[in-house]
Order: C-alpha cells, then structure tokens, then sequence
C-alpha cells in the first residue's frame, strides 16, 4: 500500500501527464515544477508570503485614525480586503461612486493603512479607473476605492 507522500507523487505526475494530453503545457510545467527538489520550497514561500498579505510593493493610503482602528479590528487582514476590493473595481462588481472622494475636513490627521499589492494589480486598476473614468464622471485612485470598499464591506458610513 502506498503511503500518503508516495500517493501525492503519483497524484501529481497524473495530473502533469494529463494536462500535457489536454494541450496545457503552461499548467503543466507548473506542477512539474513542484516536482523539482526546490519547488515545494518555493510553494511554501508563496503561499506564506500569500497568507501574511507580503505579495508586491508597500503602497500607504492615508485612512482617518478612528476609521484604521476599526477596520484593523474587523479584517483578518486588511490587505486582502483592499485586494478584494480593488478587483471588484476592476470587476466592474463594485463602484465607489457613492463614497465622497474628498472629506469635508482636508487638513484631518491621517493614519496611513499600509498594504502589499502586486505590481499588476496596479496597471490592472489604473486601465480600469480610466476606462470607467465616464461611468463615474472622475478618474479614481487605488486609495479611495479600498477605502469605499472598506467602507463598504464593514458598512461603515462614509467620513
């Protein structure tokens, strides 16, 4: 009887050799490549840095404190929102067109939400900010569609 890593082996060659028999040579490679001494270290890696949020560049968006405080407290990992949020934008899902763009007091202090996006998350949006740039009447930015859809998604009246 095989053992539970032997069965894993011979689950993966399958699915390697079958993608290879469908014409998917891309996702092939991939599972190939868990195959390989260092693969499973890479996976490792990826899917940690994935669950700490630690996937692209630092981008701060500059939130009112009380607001950081509470969002902190709800979200598990508020930079998961802001990626849910930023590709329901891109979507189409969801529109920040409700959620003022600018608050009433300018010069408020800020706290500043620091997340981690993927540099392709970012031309993802900036394409889909203008090319929605009619439908909202304005061009928005990353920082006021995660803070709508934090708004949103805790429903938290817009400040």
């Amino acid at each position: 009887m095989a053992t539970k890593s032997e069965k894993l082996l011979t689950n993966l060659r399958t699915i390697s050799t079958r993608l290879r028999e469908e014409d998917e040579p891309d996702l092939a490679g991939t599972v190939e490549s868990l195959l390989e001494p260092t693969g499973w270290g890479a996976l490792r890696r990826a899917i940690e840095a994935e669950s700490k949020g630690d996937k692209g560049d630092a981008f701060p968006i500059g939130i009112q404190p009380d607001l950081h405080e509470k969002y902190k407290a709800l979200s598990p990992n508020l930079t998961k929102d802001v990626i849910e949020g930023l590709t329901a934008f891109i979507d189409g899902t969801f529109s920040p067109a409700g959620y003022p763009r600018r608050g009433a007091t300018g010069s408020a202090k800020k706290a500043s939400l620091n997340v981690r996006l993927p540099a392709e998350l970012k031309e993802s949006f900036a394409a889909a900010a203008e090319a929605r740039k009619a439908e909202l009447g304005y061009t928005t930015t990353i920082g006021h569609v995660a803070k709508a859809w934090l708004a949103h998604k805790y429903a938290q009246p817009a400040q």
